[in-house]
């Protein structure tokens, strides 16, 4: 036998001596131990090194918990994306009607104070309402002497507004503006009108050079405010179009008063859902829906309607100014075709 084979002969019989005696030794000490009632069943010595070797094992988690979690797939995203899309569509038109009539809100409360103002204003001045007096100045039309002065279009301060008759009624320049209205004062891109609003021609207006009392309709003119016919439909202030507001008189074309034949000269506003907000001078503020829109641009200027509906919006107007009121309740005509 060669010197390799008898060393590997000997190695294996001193591992199997060593292995006999461990088995001894663990059989042994299972055997001696005094019996203990809360003990585990002794095991076998062999299922005993078993346990143990087992338990000298590493712990391997299970398969699942070694993954990753597991992100949303293409499809799950374009689906969120699609029902977010459906969600917006649905809620930011009603978001923006919501705050479109909340605008509206604001501009109507904006001419019930004006219409207040105007009222204290005759309450102090014995019924004696502001004057409207307006002139070619420049060769532009502005307010001379006024509930305001100037050219809404040209007034480059507020100015014109605090030196306007009304102004200490109400003491603040926002009461003045639509909060819609982002029009520019002319040859300022940069800068936002200050007002937005004028004051229906049939209330006090005077003009230089002119008897305003001999024009078509003048006697309908109310100059005092316990002399006003039927206050309720008689209104006061409106806000106007961004292209024909200019001095503080708002003004209706009259060509033949008798027959009810009108027309425009200044346009009401219809940045409201289409329409125009006014104020009457019993104290409350209503809002008119156009029959016809295309108002906005329109400059000021002795205008027919354009059509049927243009008409009857006119008429609408015509109807609710003091001349209108005096010509039904006074002379006993029938309102314009509305």
């Amino acid at each position: 036998m060669s010197r390799e084979a008898s060393w590997t002969a000997v190695t294996e019989s001193a591992e199997s001596q060593l292995w006999l005696a461990t088995r001894t030794e663990v059989t042994d000490a299972f055997a001696q131990s005094p019996p203990n009632p809360k003990r585990r069943p002794s095991l076998g010595p062999i299922a005993a090194v078993q346990s143990l070797a087992a338990a000298q094992r590493p712990f391997r988690a299970p398969h699942s918990v070694l993954l990753p979690r597991r992100g949303f797939t293409l499809i799950e995203l374009l689906v969120v994306i699609a029902i977010i899309g459906i969600l917006a569509s649905l809620l930011l038109p009603a978001l923006g009607r919501a705050k479109a009539k909340a605008q509206s809100t604001f501009c109507l409360n904006n001419l019930r104070n004006l219409q207040l103002a105007w009222e204290m204003y005759a309450g102090d001045n014995d019924g004696r309402i502001v004057r409207n007096n307006e002139a070619f100045i420049s060769r532009f039309v502005q307010t001379l002497d006024g509930w305001v002065l100037g050219n809404a279009q040209r007034d480059q301060t507020d100015e014109n507004i605090r030196n306007g008759k009304l102004w200490t009624y109400i003491n603040t320049t926002r009461i003045y503006r639509c909060p819609t209205d982002r029009s520019k004062v002319k040859g300022r891109p940069e800068l936002l009108r200050f007002r937005s609003y004028q004051l229906d021609s049939t209330m006090n207006w005077t003009q230089i050079g002119m008897d305003t009392s001999t024009t078509p309709g003048g006697q309908g003119i109310l100059r005092r405010d316990f002399d006003a016919y039927n206050p309720a439909k008689v209104m006061g202030f409106l806000d106007v179009s961004e292209g024909s507001i200019d001095s503080g008189l708002f003004g209706v074309e009259i060509f033949d008063w008798k027959k009810g034949s009108f027309g425009w000269f200044h346009m009401p506003g219809e940045r409201h859902n289409r329409g125009g907000n006014f104020s009457f001078i019993d104290g409350h503020a209503e809002h008119k829906r156009w029959l016809y829109p295309g108002k906005r641009d329109r400059p000021a200027q002795s205008t027919p309607p354009v059509n049927d509906l243009d008409r009857r919006d006119v008429n609408w107007v015509m109807n609710r100014n003091h001349v209108g009121q005096w010509r039904i309740l006074r002379e006993g005509l029938p309102p314009a075709p509305e």
